[in-house]
């Protein structure tokens, strides 16, 4: 049973629900996988930033490399910095 309380029957029934639920399930993993990359929690200026991951993911069929490509190749990560305001290098 998921947490909005639907019941499901195995992984068929699963990947169904999800389907029917695919920019949350997009928007979810986006920022997951953006609060991972950054460092910190998303902020209001992130918006555009998880529009484009999110739209980004669900036009790739949720491929994971072309997540990440998009992840590294954004703003937010490329200017990161540290608590100090100090740049971090990209490796």
């Amino acid at each position: 049973t998921l947490a909005s309380g639907e019941p499901f029957n195995g992984p068929v029934e699963l990947k169904k629900i999800l389907f029917q639920k695919q920019d949350n399930f997009a928007r979810t993993i986006s920022e997951r996988m953006f609060t991972y990359a950054i460092g910190r929690s998303i902020e209001f200026v992130d918006e555009p930033t998880m529009q484009q991951l999110t739209k980004s993911l669900i036009q790739n069929n949720f491929n994971s490399t072309a997540l990440i490509k998009e992840l590294v190749n954004s703003y937010p990560f490329r200017y990161r910095t540290n608590d100090y305001g100090r740049k971090l290098d990209v490796i």
